[in-house]
């Protein structure tokens, strides 16, 4: 009866081990500061076969994105029990020019935890004034959205204490360099189909 019982314990002991998660340095529910930069970016893409072979690129001379919610998505290994509370972040940036320099975006309480997709929804009426979600320049034209429209980043961070994330926005810099609003494809559909990086 004894070997049984100890049998049980050590079963026991060897599951609770095995479930503790990979971000074990900050306990269950801790909230760490993230401070959310949009990175530089590059307006062209040059090379220099262009300077003989010159070649038809869009520019986005503006871009102003009404930021308005904000999303961490964890990391299928993070064990931890998040309760998903958080998963929607109501944030108030606000109408946000996009320049090539980056942007400060916001500073948000996060749970610890690793994460492997940060999602914002830009829509209209982000700061309580009437605007469109996305305002658009390029040498193609100017082109607006009223849509929900929501940018994402794909990559990995872990957040066990108070930091600085920087978002690589170039692929999507890039997609709204080329934005013509031919084909049927609305400015949603053109930006929702790529990611940015973490």
């Amino acid at each position: 009866m004894k070997a049984h019982n100890l049998f049980l314990i050590l079963i026991a002991s060897t599951l609770l081990f095995s479930c503790k998660g990979s971000d074990e340095s900050s306990p269950v529910g801790t909230k760490h500061n993230v401070q959310i930069n949009l990175s530089s970016y590059s307006v062209t893409n040059f090379s220099p076969l262009d300077l003989f072979f010159p070649k038809a690129l869009a520019a986005v001379s503006n871009l102003k994105f009404c930021f308005k919610r904000l999303r961490f998505k964890l990391s299928q290994t993070t064990t931890t029990n998040h309760s998903g509370d958080n998963d929607n972040i109501d944030i108030t940036p606000g109408y946000i020019d996009i320049s090539s320099s980056g942007a400060s975006i916001v500073n948000v309480p996060v749970l610890a935890g690793t994460y492997t997709r940060v999602e914002f929804d830009l829509e209209r009426d982000c700061d309580g004034s009437t605007k469109n979600s996305t305002d658009l320049t390029n040498t193609n034209g100017t082109y607006t959205s009223t849509d929900r429209i929501t940018i994402k980043f794909d990559g990995s961070f872990t957040v066990d204490g108070s930091k600085s994330v920087s978002l690589g926005i170039q692929n999507i810099l890039d997609q709204a360099n080329s934005f013509d609003n031919l084909g049927g494809v609305s400015l949603k559909e053109s930006l929702e189909s790529v990611s940015g990086n973490l």
